[in-house]
């Protein structure tokens, strides 16, 4: 959109210095902020946009954003079918809440509208059989609902405002994935939501509250302070010693609200790709420490868009030189 608004500012013979057009990743707009600017126009993700806004602030530069956005395709009566098929699905699943451009609605002609629309069903389908779950929905474990009381609780309703915009590093989501019911093993995964550092708990001897409690403390205590501030567990009865975590690495834990996986996005979304290497059905508890932090190199070590394509590593580590070099110039 930005390269064709600069097309038609030249085609009419503006000052072609007024209106400059730059694309890149959040590097570029920082480097185009400190330029000094007098006005930006910014379409990309939200991630990013929060960066350039907050920079844009510091400087009391105007902008405008356009984060995420959806907008129609509109299908006419010669159209290519097949390719046209191929956007719907790009638009409507691949790039859904990741891009600025995505399609949240389609209009067809009526010559047109049946095939059309029979292509996007099977090309949908083909698309959900390449799911990781291996399901196309959702559904809630069949296990019976069982009420339980955890001592002590505090609701993530209670958790610091800081938390919800992943501005401030220190804050985890954490949660268990269950192998199989006859091995009755588990793995423990702790994600930060700033960067996306993954943290894996080994649990050879089961997943009762006192084992889950040593191995948090264990993993947890091996950060640096400002970047373990908060846990945000579900309310399994496996969190019931959340207070002795507490009391042993400060950690204030906060727990979700029932049936609200959501409230836990980023670490739900990394269980997802942890299936890959530790699927359902399988005993976990063959897999040692030594796996278990190989398969978390592997998630660290992967790049992500929402981080600029940086690696949790990467910007784990950018935060790490950070706050040293901040206590360098405090001293």
């Amino acid at each position: 959109i930005a390269l064709k608004a600069k097309q038609i500012w030249d085609e009419a013979g503006l000052p072609p210095d007024l209106f400059q057009v730059v694309t890149g990743y959040g590097a570029a707009g920082a480097a185009l902020i400190d330029s000094g600017i007098q006005f930006l126009v910014f379409t990309g993700g939200v991630s990013t946009g929060k960066r350039v806004a907050a920079a844009c602030g510091e400087r009391l530069i105007p902008c405008v954003m356009e984060l995420g956005g959806k907008a129609p395709l509109i299908a006419c009566a010669d159209v290519d079918i097949e390719r046209t098929a191929k956007g719907i699905v790009y638009g409507g699943f691949t790039n859904a809440g990741q891009v600025c451009i995505a399609v949240e609605r389609v209009y067809a002609h009526r010559e047109i509208h049946d095939r059309l629309l029979n292509r996007v069903v099977e090309l949908t389908k083909e698309l959900k059989a390449h799911l990781r779950s291996g399901r196309t929905t959702r559904r809630r474990g069949g296990r019976p609902e069982r009420r339980v009381t955890i001592p002590g609780l505090v609701s993530i309703r209670q958790r610091p405002e800081e938390v919800n915009d992943r501005l401030v590093p220190g804050h985890h989501e954490g949660d268990l994935i269950k192998g199989s019911t006859v091995s009755n093993s588990a793995v423990g995964t702790i994600v930060e939501r700033t960067t996306g550092y993954l943290t894996l708990l080994h649990l050879p001897q089961g997943y009762h509250a006192d084992q889950v409690a040593e191995a948090v403390t264990e993993q947890m205590t091996a950060l640096p302070e400002w970047f373990a501030k908060t846990l945000t567990w579900d309310r399994g009865t496996e969190m019931a010693r959340h207070a002795a975590i507490t009391a042993a690495t400060g950690i204030n834990v906060y727990f979700a609200d029932p049936y609200c996986p959501w409230q836990r996005g980023t670490n739900e979304n990394t269980n997802g790709l942890l299936r890959q290497y530790l699927p359902k059905g399988t005993d976990l508890a063959t897999h040692s420490r030594v796996d278990l932090q190989h398969i978390a190199d592997r998630l660290n070590d992967r790049p992500r868009k929402r981080l600029d394509f940086q690696t949790p590593r990467e910007a784990f580590a950018t935060l790490l030189e950070e706050q040293l070099n901040s206590v360098a110039t405090t001293h």
